[in-house]
């Protein structure tokens, strides 16, 4: 949420001169002023006249080792009289000593890894041109190239001066961001290749994903066809699946959030396994944000000071200060209502806090989650009556009860997600929206083409169909 203060930039390029480029281990960190919180307007739900919009987000806004040594074991020296040479000299029961051995207690396990102090950022990457505007004060998110690799990477910059509220909230990013950076790697995740440090602000290396993020590509190619929503969504459950058997959360699943890529791999290339390629898809989706995720365990959910997340998406027992792995099942059911429908399944105008209120307790939270409870979601829309399977699954995963959704491995074992109906005979509905909320029409008409097999018997009006979402 803006405070009005002009916003502190990071010089992240660097001088190739530098005495001090070489990484060293992590040090004592400060950080200076707060910054009050901010917040994006986001779409409108059950408007079709208003540009598209952003959800508003939400957030609280050594010394060296001998180089002798090597595995425990020091180089360089001579045996001495209590050495093995000198007891082979030995005789009686001085040669019958045990020889001991003091080795790691796990020489196998890996160091765990940690965020790399740097003299200046630009001495290891090249920076290029910004990836998109950030929402929030003191971030921002930069195209970059490794310089020892040449490896192309996404770099998030957090200011340590203005993207923190204070110097808690700080150490809790630190936590998490090295907690994932130990995670093993998972497929539907953008891989975290290392954090760096300077005196002002945190880098971020991940994966550069190739496509555009959800929110982009509805809005600049309206509905997906209900085939790629369905694996978007069993993509993003895989992602959830293998999150949550980790006992990690992620707490602010959104369109933003997720790459979506239709770049057929290269092994769809090949046509001499024709069901081989049935069972693939040419959709690849990726997770790309692990600012909120966190360590969790059923037995002990999470609990937060602040309302964290992003409005439409946060479930009621968050509103609460409560997050577990079934507040993200939640959210992954907004997003998919939001690419079936083109509209959120909330109003916006129940979100009405305003800068300071999401504190956990507050009078305005209790309102918003209240609200949230008794709200009516729509389920009449066309595409539910096309697809009575996607609204049975989506009621249960947008259930006010967390008790009573899903996790990811049943959802995913759901009807409409299993596998045979990839190949069922049923009619797929393929929507291709024209007008988007804000593109000028205001009429909110969904084109639809509806493909129907001989044998399918009923009423048609003809292939192409025309109904008021």
């Amino acid at each position: 949420m803006g405070s009005g203060k002009s916003t502190p930039t990071i010089a992240i390029g660097g001088s190739e001169d530098s005495k001090h480029g070489k990484m060293v281990p992590e040090s004592e960190t400060t950080t200076s002023d707060k910054s009050p919180k901010a917040k994006d307007k986001g779409m409108t739900a059950g408007s079709d006249s208003d540009p598209p919009r952003r959800p508003m987000p939400r957030s609280s806004s050594s010394s060296s080792k001998d180089d002798k040594q090597a595995g425990g074991v020091t180089l360089g020296t001579q045996p001495n009289s209590s050495g093995l040479a000198a007891r082979r000299n030995f005789k009686g029961n001085e040669a019958k000593k045990d020889l001991s051995i003091t080795t790691r207690k796990n020489p196998m396990r890996k160091e765990r890894r940690r965020i790399a102090v740097v003299e200046s950022l630009g001495l290891f990457y090249q920076i290029g041109k910004q990836v998109m505007p950030s929402s929030h004060s003191g971030m921002e998110i930069v195209f970059a190239t490794q310089k020892s690799t040449g490896r192309h990477v996404v770099i998030k910059v957090r200011a340590k001066a203005n993207s923190f509220c204070d110097k808690e909230e700080e150490r809790e990013w630190r936590s998490s961001t090295e907690f994932m950076l130990n995670l093993p790697e998972t497929e539907g995740i953008a891989k975290l290749y290392e954090v760096l440090e300077d005196k002002k602000g945190y880098y971020v290396i991940m994966e550069r994903v190739q496509g555009q993020d959800l929110f982009e590509t509805m809005t600049g190619q309206g509905l997906l066809p209900v085939a790629e929503v369905k694996e978007v969504l069993r993509q993003l459950l895989q992602a959830l699946l293998e999150l949550h058997a980790r006992n990690c959360i992620h707490k602010d699943l959104k369109l933003e959030n997720i790459m979506f890529d239709r770049t057929p791999p290269a092994n769809m290339k090949a046509d001499w396994d024709k069901q081989a390629q049935e069972d693939r898809s040419p959709v690849m989706v990726k997770l790309i944000d692990f600012d909120t995720i966190e360590s969790v365990t059923p037995a002990t959910p999470k609990r937060a000071k602040d309302v964290l997340g992003t409005d439409q998406y946060i479930a009621q027992e968050a509103y609460d200060g409560v997050y577990t792995s079934a507040s993200d099942i939640f959210a992954a059911g907004v997003i998919a209502y939001r690419l079936l429908t083109s509209k959120f399944p909330f109003k916006s105008d129940i979100f009405n806090d305003e800068a300071g209120e999401n504190w956990v307790g507050s009078p305005k939270m209790k309102e918003i989650r209240a609200k949230i409870c008794n709200y009516k979601i729509d389920w009449s829309h066309q595409i539910f009556v096309v697809e009575p399977q996607a609204r049975d699954l989506l009621q249960k995963m947008l259930a006010v009860n967390d008790s009573h959704r899903p996790s990811a491995q049943d959802a995913l074992g759901h009807l409409w997600l299993s596998n045979h109906q990839r190949r069922r005979s049923m009619p797929d509905l393929s929507m291709h929206m024209s007008n988007m909320p804000g593109s000028g029409s205001g009429s909110g008409t969904v084109s639809a083409q509806v493909s129907l097999p001989n044998s399918v018997s009923g009423p048609v009006d003809g292939l192409t169909r025309q109904y008021s979402s």
